[in-house]
């Protein structure tokens, strides 16, 4: 978006520059400025006899994006991370970027699920007023409607509206602010609220570098009262119109919903037809059938006979499965479909197999992936090959545990609500899983820490004083708050105890509450304890990382803290970094447990965990740093 004359003081002070944009979009330009309206000009001269004159279209001036592509390298940014849904993006990947960019599939085997993707909204009442006022009064209306509807049933997510020409914009927001004056709801939407940001109206040249939740298109062309239609469509239609359609159609991050009196069929191209008619013709498709834009089960077939193997396990469970899913380079090894549900994927199971160890940087494989997978609403199960051939009916029982903890309905990691992971399908990398009568395993379990999740529940909607109440009342709050949070010190369970009744504070009498509902559930064999710590008896504990904990809960003793959790922290610090000498692995230990300085308490804390349970079993590389758990 720079024009050469003014990037050319910049470069003549660099050694070296990078230039980065995209001439699939428009470049910088006075276009708007000029004398001749853009949206006017096709509609006037649509009205002039044959053979008349006609205006001469008015070139775009070049960026320096334009001026260097010829004469340095070039490379192309392939991630796309804007569109929730491919059908969002699937238009302008395949008529302006060649089908390269890596759009992350979507769990939704559909163009659209009604939240995601892209929708049409028919208007076959539209009327399109050709030579009068180029307005088409009846979609715009509908649009409105369709706002005000936004507004009230999804008023956090962000809306813009975009139409084709000026006339229909001016024409929505005329309906727009009618309908805002009458319902309040409407006139909020229009203002910024958090992180939401406001409503905007625009035509498609104006509409560069907004993107919004939602996006409602008016496409406003359609046939006049006298059942005419001109395959005319502004400046789509025009020398460059594919640009302005690919920034139109692009500006959605959740769903696009396209509000049209004209269908694809409606379109007649001439010959090859300009490239800015011919992706309109497309995407109007797309939105109607969806013929293209879903993540679907591909040709590709298996990638290896681990993968296939993998499949025929997941079919001798019942469920159907499909191999690598997905579109434009970003598949998803084995999709398991819901079987309430054929439209839908309800797990996606990744295997290490070819495009895993394709990837160039252990980054983009191990941890962008699995993030934007997640963020688009997938659920995950890993499977490691040398885990398979070793251990294969154990992994099979693990993807039977996602599968059904699927079905169950619980969130995919990333959301908004997370809910504490079900052992059974997490946790199978524990090293010795029995556990003793005590309660406590001999080692941590696996090198991952789930975040801690803090008990926060109310019993009043005041205060009140938890031993005003039955010992078995407060029993059953206690016995929540360590299945929460469990191995929890019986003080930091008296505070939580005086939280969930309102209280600021914990004094000792709450304090010696908290202690007897604990020792009333210990005697009815439902909690056990080790020392102060106390858990669900039976229960497999894992370690949790509290480095994401705020200020006010973290704790400030590490006496608080039970030993297991030491020593989980400190291996997944050592998992994570592969090797470490002491200082830095008690440095990272003490940041997951919360601490942001290693004071003498935690550091004896984490420096005796790390001798007495970590060292006796590990090894050293040849610069003396200790290595990771094999």
């Amino acid at each position: 978006q720079v024009r050469p004359e003014d990037a050319l003081g910049a470069i003549a002070r660099c050694r070296q520059f990078v230039v980065v944009g995209d001439d699939r979009q428009l470049p910088p330009t006075n276009f708007f400025n000029r004398l001749i309206n853009d949206e006017g000009a096709d509609d006037e001269e649509d009205d002039l006899p044959a053979g008349s004159p006609r205006k001469a279209a008015i070139k775009d001036v070049e960026s320096i994006l334009n001026l260097c592509a010829p004469r340095f390298p070039e490379r192309m940014l392939k991630w796309h991370y804007r569109s929730e849904h491919p059908a969002l993006i699937a238009t302008s990947n395949r008529n302006f970027y060649r089908g390269e960019l890596m759009l992350p599939p979507s769990i939704v085997a559909r163009t659209t699920d009604g939240d995601t993707g892209l929708v049409f909204r028919p208007v076959p009442e539209g009327g399109y007023e050709r030579g009068k006022t180029a307005r088409n009064e009846v979609e715009a209306g509908l649009i409105a409607r369709a706002a005000l509807e936004h507004a009230r049933r999804s008023p956090e997510l962000s809306l813009g509206i975009g139409a084709f020409s000026v006339a229909q914009r001016d024409c929505i927001r005329d309906q727009v602010d009618e309908l805002a004056r009458k319902h309040s709801e409407l006139e909020a939407l229009m203002k910024p609220s958090g992180d939401r940001k406001e409503l905007f109206i625009k035509n498609l040249e104006n509409i560069q570098g907004d993107e919004r939740d939602v996006i409602f298109i008016s496409v406003g062309y359609g046939r006049d009262a006298n059942g005419k239609l001109t395959q005319n469509f502004g400046p789509v239609g025009r020398d460059g119109g594919e640009r302005r359609l690919n920034v139109l159609i692009t500006r959605a991050r959740k769903r696009c919903e396209v509000f049209s009196s004209i269908v694809a069929e409606d379109i007649r191209l001439d010959g090859a037809g300009k490239p800015g008619v011919r992706a309109l013709q497309e995407f109007l498709k797309l939105a109607k059938d969806g013929y293209a834009a879903v993540a679907t089960e591909t040709e590709r077939g298996f990638d290896s006979p681990f993968e296939e193997d993998v499949a025929q396990a997941v079919r001798g469970l019942g469920y159907e499965v499909r191999p690598q899913v997905g579109m434009a380079g970003f598949f998803v090894d084995l999709a398991v479909i819901d079987p309430r549900d054929e439209g839908r994927y309800l797990l996606g199971i990744e295997c290490d197999g070819a495009a895993y160890h394709s990837s160039r940087y252990a980054r983009d494989r191990d941890r962008l992936r699995q993030m934007i997978l997640e963020n688009r609403g997938w659920r995950l199960h890993r499977i490691w090959s040398t885990d398979w051939f070793y251990k294969r009916e154990r992994e099979i029982e693990r993807i039977g545990n996602s599968i059904r903890a699927a079905l169950a309905g619980e969130r995919p990691a990333g959301s908004d609500d997370p809910k504490p992971s079900d052992p059974d399908e997490d946790h199978h990398n524990l090293v010795g899983d029995e556990v003793g009568d005590g309660g406590f395993p001999p080692s941590p379990g696996p090198n991952r820490l789930d975040p801690y999740l803090k008990a926060e529940f109310r019993v009043s909607d005041g205060a009140a004083k938890p031993q005003d109440f039955g010992l078995a009342q407060v029993a059953s709050w206690m016995l929540r708050i360590v299945e929460q949070e469990q191995p929890i010190h019986s003080e930091e369970a008296g505070r939580r105890l005086a939280a969930i009744c309102g209280l600021q504070r914990a004094g000792n009498v709450v304090q010696q509450t908290a202690l007897r509902a604990l020792q009333y559930c210990e005697r009815s064999g439902e909690l056990s304890s080790e020392g102060d710590f106390w858990s669900r008896s039976g229960a497999t504990i894992f370690g949790r990382d509290r480095g994401q904990l705020s200020a006010q809960d973290t704790v400030r003793k590490p006496a608080m803290i039970a030993p297991v959790e030491f020593e989980a922290a400190a291996r997944h610090a050592l998992q994570e970094n592969l090797s470490m000498t002491e200082e830095e692995l008690i440095t990272e230990t003490a940041r997951l447990l919360g601490f942001a300085r290693t004071g003498p308490d935690i550091r004896s804390a984490i420096e005796e965990a790390i001798t007495e349970r970590l060292l006796p079993n590990l090894a050293r590389d040849h610069l003396g740093r200790i290595k990771a758990p094999a």
